[in-house]
């Protein structure tokens, strides 16, 4: 089963690089830059996780994890990092999201 992520970041060019990335290893990708767009996308009932950026404020944050729990969607903080992206998605973002999908 392929799992679909949610990606909610602020700056639209590291949403679509990561989307990018996540989808060259098999992952389903719906890329927000809202709040408005990542709740929907949660609740139509399609997502398994969603990756929280790094850069979304604790308001938008708390509103959006809060609609993912709701739907038992498993929820990621992404970290801002300064090294290359595709490293820190293979690294770190891909172990964390097939943990929690087995959970």
């Amino acid at each position: 089963m392929i799992m679909t992520v949610v990606l909610l970041g602020r700056e639209p060019k590291v949403v679509k690089s990561v989307g990018s990335e996540l989808r060259a290893r098999g992952f389903s990708v719906v890329e927000c830059t809202g709040d408005d767009e990542a709740v929907a996308a949660v609740d139509s009932g399609d997502a398994t996780a969603i990756v929280i950026g790094g850069g979304v404020e604790p308001a938008s944050r708390e509103r959006v994890t809060s609609a993912a729990r709701a739907h038992g969607v498993a929820v990621v903080a992404g970290r801002r990092g300064d090294g290359p992206l595709a490293t820190y998605v293979d690294e770190v973002l891909v172990p964390e999201l097939r943990e929690v999908s087995a959970a």
